[in-house]
């Protein structure tokens, strides 16, 4: 049926997501099976329906189930269209206070081949996210949009980073300022994996990254790093194209 997504941090306080499933005007409530959360006792509060996210298979990825309240029916079964609100977003607030910012399919599918195609990505890449997936909605959509496929973890490990370096065979990553600096600091430890990665180009986002963590990455990685600026309502403002042959 046709839905729009809210994401909303994990963090939250229950006073948090109390002011922010009512401003949003959110009509239900996704959440991991037996996962701990004030937003459990939240929804129940503003009556709002509960649906637990269920793995179907341990062994393969991406299936999971709903498990809906009884007698839960659609608000509308039809399937979206291109001007429906896929995703409501919430700006930083850096230059302001917050916004909220609701997103079109069509806006969505046009920023996602905007980006897609600035970093010439196919369906044989694979990417590391490493910011919260609250944060990391129009990247998905960005690897979707080229076919390719999208790793997240559930919570950063710089070990468990590198560790899916040669396990998973990403082709690059993304990610904050303090994920590449963790990554940066521990590389000297795992020499092997870097060497044996596929890793074909670095992408940092959410915020400045110092130019001497860039070169030494470029350097420990021997691939470029794509600095990128963008804002909830536009999407890319300004980024480093690929340099040839990437």
């Amino acid at each position: 049926g046709c839905a729009t997504a809210v994401p909303l941090n994990p963090r939250n306080t229950a006073k948090e997501f109390q002011d922010q499933l009512h401003d949003r005007r959110v009509q239900a409530v996704i959440i991991q099976k037996n996962l701990q959360s004030p937003v459990r006792d939240v929804a129940k509060q503003l009556d709002l329906p509960v649906f637990d996210l269920v793995t179907d298979d341990e062994g393969l990825t991406g299936m999971v189930r709903l498990l809906a309240p009884l007698h839960q029916k659609p608000v509308r079964p039809e399937p979206s269209g291109a001007d429906d609100i896929a995703y409501v977003l919430a700006t930083s607030g850096t230059t302001s206070s917050g916004r909220i910012v609701p997103l079109r399919h069509r806006h969505l599918m046009a920023r996602s081949q905007v980006s897609a195609d600035l970093f010439g990505l196919t369906p044989d890449d694979r990417c590391i996210n490493l910011n919260p997936l609250n944060y990391a909605q129009s990247r998905v959509a960005m690897v979707l949009a080229s076919g390719g496929s999208i790793i997240f973890m559930p919570h950063f490990n710089v070990e468990t980073f590198f560790n899916y370096l040669t396990e998973l065979k990403p082709t690059w990553f993304q990610g904050s300022f303090t994920f590449h600096q963790a990554i940066r600091d521990h590389a000297q430890h795992h020499a092997k994996e870097i060497q044996e990665s596929k890793i074909r180009f670095i992408r940092t986002s959410s915020g400045r990254l110092e130019p001497h963590i860039t070169k030494d990455l470029e350097r420990i990685f021997d691939v470029p790093v794509i600095e990128a600026y963008a804002s909830s309502e536009t999407g890319r403002i300004a980024g480093n194209p690929q340099p040839p042959g990437i």
